[in-house]
């Protein structure tokens, strides 16, 4: 019988923030010619709410304008949907296509890999698991990543954004892993809204807590860190036995 596991990108193996937050700085400069609004620490603060590139830019309009951003998604996606910012969007992903010509392992070196997730990716292939990615990043982007950060030999399959949506991504995975050869499939995310679309699938679901979730959401999931993680699925121990 094979387990899987389907292991998120941004905010659960890398920290991407360093890359994103530099690619919106320079959109920004070009399309406004002043400094970009929002800082790091807000930047991190609202990064729960991302799920589009033009939603940093509209969540630093809305910085703007208010000050104080609401704490929930629907009345911050409600806030922001008056500001309308393809150019923004446009020169974000002109400025990382430029990034990537100038210098690949410069672009590569701005992104973080979070502690424990090496050894966690080892234990879990060393242990027999089959293990898979699903991002909202493009494959080849995702794979080059992978490949910075010497992941590449623990991943069995990539399921990039051409995939479609985390639904769409779910359904191919369940399609080409069938039952009854499946016995477990658990899914690491720091993200609730991709947890909770997983569980609709029957997964197993556990948050990053080394990622970009908010501090309730850690009260809603089981919040493991990537050695925790590795344990519950390689083990099959309960949750309450880490503690």
């Amino acid at each position: 019988m094979t387990v899987l596991t389907s292991i998120d990108v941004d905010g659960t193996m890398i920290d991407s923030i360093p890359e994103v937050l530099k690619r919106s700085r320079e959109a920004w400069q070009v399309v406004d010619g002043t400094e970009f609004p929002m800082g790091e620490e807000n930047f991190r603060r609202y990064r729960w709410s991302v799920s589009e590139a033009k939603h940093y830019f509209q969540n630093a309009i809305a910085l703007q304008q208010h000050k104080n951003l609401p704490n929930d998604y629907a009345s911050l996606d409600l806030l922001r949907k008056g500001y309308d910012v393809p150019r923004h969007v446009d020169a974000f992903y002109a400025s990382r296509k430029s990034a990537q010509e100038k210098g690949e392992e410069a672009w590569l070196e701005e992104h973080v890999m979070f502690e424990g997730v090496s050894n966690m990716l080892w234990a879990l292939h060393s242990g027999g698991i089959t293990n898979t990615v699903i991002t909202s990043k493009d494959e080849s982007s995702t794979k080059r990543l992978l490949a910075h950060f010497d992941l590449a030999r623990y991943v069995d399959r990539v399921y990039g954004k051409e995939y479609g949506n985390r639904t769409q991504q779910f359904q191919r995975l369940k399609q080409d892993f069938k039952e009854p050869s499946v016995s477990s499939v658990y899914v690491y995310d720091d993200l609730p809204e991709n947890l909770e679309e997983a569980q609709k699938h029957g997964f197993k679901v556990f948050l990053a807590s080394q990622g970009y979730a908010k501090e309730e959401d850690k009260s809603r999931f089981f919040a493991l860190k990537p050695k925790e993680f590795s344990r519950v699925v390689l083990d099959g121990i309960s949750v309450g036995s880490l503690v």
